[in-house]
């Protein structure tokens, strides 16, 4: 009877993992460890780390943005073959998420995503390497950016032997978002083909605005939804209603009751033309100069 069970149990987690299995897309690897949670909160990074020294009682590496995701959780160390380059690595993990369906909410690169040794500290000690071989991406599949399926993905080398390390949580729930003040200027938001859900890098960019607000005296945000394809009803319900969805995201962020929220509703794009440039969202954040918060300098590797 025990070992129905066990077989049962076993054969339940092999399930749970097929939503994404870093085990089962490379061939010769090693697989250094496999941990698994029924339920666990994870946190998954959404910016660099930053190393903090202005104060003496914040000093030291910090997560410069994070999702706490609440669900079934795997954690995998792969170590790679030595003669595979920690890009292409990347790159094949980048593939199989984005073929799968998964949305790309952060990635970098390097100097880019702040100093290795702070992700070691983050993710823990089966990781090494220099800043300049680190990669990583946040990928996540669902609806609205709140539930789903998130991974995360981190590759760099240990005694010059490429290793990733993998978080997978399955049936995740978002708990919160946590992100660094933005900075003034303008933000654009992309969508697929008749979307209008935020996402979860939409979520990550109006907290990010919303923080910005909260700390300002006289900030101000202008939205505007954007539509590709012919003139119509359809597409201009599109338009409006990603502009609608951003500001009430970020209405319900904001507990300053002196920052400035206009919609500035929805615009279908001229000539026919259909490009994911067209199908997006812009955030004009204005902030007084004494007001303004620079994220770190170093920029990551996202794309529209």
């Amino acid at each position: 009877m025990f070992r129905i069970l066990l077989v049962a149990v076993l054969c339940s987690i092999s399930t749970l993992s097929l939503a994404f299995d870093p085990g089962g897309l490379f061939k010769n690897e090693i697989l250094v460890s496999r941990d698994y949670e029924v339920m666990d909160k994870v946190s998954l990074q959404t910016a660099p780390v930053r190393y903090l020294d202005k104060e003496r009682e914040l000093s030291g590496y910090a997560s410069g943005g994070e999702i706490s995701v609440v669900g079934k959780a795997f954690q995998y160390v792969l170590d790679h073959q030595a003669a595979d380059s920690n890009m292409s690595i990347y790159a094949h993990y980048h593939d199989a998420l984005t073929k799968k369906g998964y949305e790309i909410a952060f990635d970098c690169e390097g100097m880019a995503c702040g100093d290795s040794a702070g992700w070691r500290l983050l993710l823990g000690r089966e990781l090494a390497g220099h800043t300049e071989n680190q990669l990583y991406l946040l990928a996540y599949k669902g609806v609205g950016g709140l539930r789903g399926e998130y991974v995360s993905v981190y590759v760099n080398e240990v005694d010059d032997q490429p290793r990733s390390l993998v978080k997978v949580v399955t049936g995740g729930t978002v708990a919160t978002v946590r992100s660094l003040p933005q900075s003034a200027g303008e933000v654009s938001l992309f969508y697929p083909v008749g979307e209008i859900e935020i996402g979860l890098k939409g979520l990550i960019v109006v907290e990010a605005i919303a923080q910005a607000l909260n700390r300002s005296s006289g900030g101000r945000v202008v939205i505007k939804g954007y539509a590709d394809g012919e003139p119509s009803e359809r597409n201009a319900m599109l338009a409006s209603g990603r502009a609608d969805t951003v500001y009430r995201e970020l209405l319900s962020r904001l507990n300053s009751s002196y920052a400035d929220v206009s919609n500035g509703g929805g615009l279908v794009g001229q000539g026919g033309n259909r490009s994911q440039a067209n199908r997006r969202v812009d955030l004009t954040v204005i902030l007084p100069d004494e007001a303004v918060v620079q994220r770190d300098g170093a920029s990551s590797r996202q794309e529209g």
